[in-house]
């Protein structure tokens, strides 16, 4: 018993000795609110914590492991928390907006409350902060270790938490999950606590591509005419076999002549990436078969019997509802009439179809690389990471015994599931690892999350701009979240729209305010019709592009940086800095006299902006021209 007193002491004198204050740590019932322990190497209803402590870049990052043996699943939260004053507090919530704390409340910066429960969902960035002046203090989870975590300032406590919510089952024997605490000069708010953030995790933000360019999605970029006007640097091909319904067949019917076009591509110094859509299959339906759970099922089983290894995944490890049912969603759309079916893609799940099938990077297409048919691929694409299409809560069991990240708890069916965001992460970063050990890249679309984000080289999403015939950009905090997930990494941004509404001017405005943020704009489809496969629309734009994506290069390569180093004199004025280049955007619609004040300059700089205007400087105050 004295060596266990003795023990328990060094190891709390040892959390003492650190750079940042020391958390005190909980574990309580999810559902009932009850502390269950405080103390850890305790096993307190079948779960025992251990922490263990390191330091890093001047941040205490601590490691939590809980072994669980419990017979009855249950929902646990796991709490570190710091003590911090309400009087005079900022909470720091994104890198536009800071908080003063004038109630007893709860502040936070959360998305996706997906289990219903009282706690609110994932902290939308990987850290938060809170500051009393100059003084800022950070709690930043690794993403490295994908939990469902909250990070919070409880104003009425006075206390800065980060919560882990889990649920604990007899399918997970051990979880682990680790947190950093840090301090730090909050010169530029939130922004001051990020740029301590990519030091702590270096690894976040690895930069492997060093141009940057345009990305263009399914077209030939050796087919467009004046393709050097565009500035294109990645591309995505299908390069798959395709199954035929009739024949029961899988062909490869235009195997040689997409080889020729990734070859010509590589040549041309545009990286092409294989694409996939993991854990997604758009099934197409006769137009007149109902659009029913029952006949969409028995159409899978067909195709399945028949050989479809798309189906056969679909069988073999389906995502499945609370009821029991396999996920699925009807949908008409351009590329598919019928409907759409999830599967996992858990990498350590037992369903061997789908080792060799579209959904996972199996051995098997790594060897490609250095055969004919992959050895000019960049690497690999991943479509709809966002879960485009999909229930956010996975409830077969099998899938849930095969994960590796913590299991989630429902707090509507008081039932474990599986995060879909968590399961994209395991499969994204098993994958990921595979193709980087190649030396090959991966290129991702629609990824809402830094627990996916970090394992992605090059980033795109798809937005519209002209929805109902109004002018409806992405919002300033939108488009910050997604370039902080990015960090210095390309990310491309697709516009999806019609333009029969959408004006060669605000083709010329979406490139200014994409520059702003340091996306290299593109415009994917015309009315279902792909751009870049229409001669008469990108010719339409081809000097606004010719104008602006040199710009637009020149800013993503040089690299995002959280503090700007440069202030302006009115909110609508955004300043965002990528190496030594400063963009100022006017945002607000209303022609603004500006006064923009660098660090280390003697005197601010003046000027008028016009709405939607965008100029660039570099630190000394020089303009840059386009």
């Amino acid at each position: 018993m004295k060596k266990h007193l003795f023990c328990l002491f060094a190891a709390m004198l040892s959390l003492m000795l650190s750079a940042a204050p020391v958390p005190w740590m909980e574990l309580r019932d999810a559902v009932t609110r009850e502390r269950l322990a405080a103390v850890p190497g305790r096993m307190v209803a079948g779960i025992t914590w251990n922490v263990a402590k390191t330091s890093r870049n001047d941040a205490d990052l601590y490691d939590i492991t809980l072994k669980v043996d419990v017979k009855e699943s249950r929902g646990m939260v796991f709490t570190a928390g710091l003590p911090f004053a309400k009087a005079d507090a900022v909470f720091l919530r994104t890198p536009y907006v800071s908080e003063k704390v004038s109630d007893n409340r709860t502040y936070a910066e959360v998305f996706d409350n997906m289990t219903g429960g009282p706690e609110g969902g994932y902290s939308r960035y990987p850290v938060n902060a809170v500051a009393h002046g100059k003084k800022g203090l950070a709690l930043a989870v690794d993403t490295a270790f994908p939990v469902k975590e909250r990070i919070e300032y409880d104003a009425e406590n006075e206390r800065f938490n980060i919560h882990f919510d889990f649920a604990a089952t007899s399918m997970q024997k051990e979880l682990r999950f680790r947190f950093a605490v840090y301090e730090f000069t909050n010169n530029w708010g939130f922004r001051s606590a990020l740029a301590c953030y990519y030091e702590v995790f270096p690894d976040y933000a690895e930069q492997r591509v060093r141009k940057h360019g345009m990305s263009l999605a399914f077209a030939n970029a050796t087919g467009i005419e004046g393709i050097e006007d565009f500035r294109i640097a990645f591309r995505s091909t299908f390069y798959e076999p395709v199954w035929d319904a009739e024949k029961g067949v899988t062909e490869w019917p235009r195997q040689a002549i997409i080889a020729q076009e990734i070859a010509k591509n590589h040549e041309a110094g545009i990286l092409t990436f294989r694409y996939h859509e993991p854990g997604s299959w758009w099934m197409a339906m006769k137009p007149g078969t109902p659009r029913t759970y029952e006949a969409a099922f028995a159409q899978l089983k067909e195709a399945a019997e028949r050989g479809n290894s798309k189906a056969q995944a679909i069988l073999q490890a389906p995502m499945m509802t609370a009821d029991g049912r396999f996920m699925v969603s009807f949908s008409k759309q351009t590329w598919n009439d019928g409907c759409v079916w999830s599967c996992s893609t858990l990498p350590k799940q037992d369903a061997p179809a789908r080792f060799d099938s579209y959904y996972l990077i199996s051995d098997a297409k790594i060897a490609t690389y250095q055969n004919q048919i992959g050895e000019n691929l960049a690497g690999e694409e991943y479509d709809s990471m966002g879960g485009y299409m999909r229930d956010v809560l996975d409830f077969n069991p099998v899938s849930m015994a095969a994960a590796t990240y913590p299991l989630v708890y429902d707090f509507v069916t008081r039932r474990p599931a599986l995060s879909v965001l968590l399961m994209q992460s395991e499969y994204a970063r098993w994958s990921a690892d595979k193709v980087h050990a190649a030396g090959r890249l991966t290129y991702a679309n629609n990824v809402r999350s830094a627990f996916l984000a970090r394992n992605f080289d090059v980033l795109v999403s798809e937005t519209d701009w002209k929805r109902g015939g109004k002018w409806k950009p992405q919002t300033k905090e939108e488009l910050i979240f997604y370039r902080v997930l990015a960090k210095g990494k390309p990310h491309s941004s697709h516009l999806n729209t019609d333009l029969r509404n959408f004006s060669v001017a605000e083709v010329e405005r979406f490139c200014r305010r994409m520059i702003a943020f340091g996306y290299l704009p593109t415009i994917f489809n015309n009315r279902g019709q792909n751009y870049f496969r229409t001669p008469d629309a990108y010719n339409r734009d081809r000097e606004v592009f010719r104008r602006y994506m040199p710009l637009a290069v020149k800013i993503s390569e040089a690299g995002w940086e959280p503090e700007t180093l440069a202030r302006s004199n009115f909110n609508d004025i955004l300043v965002e800095r990528f190496g030594n280049y400063l963009t100022v955007f006017n945002d607000g619609g209303g022609t603004r006299d500006v006064e923009l004040t660098i660090e280390n300059m003697d005197a601010p700089l003046h000027f008028p902006m016009q709405p939607y205007d965008l100029r660039v400087y570099d630190l000394t105050g020089k303009p840059v021209e386009f």
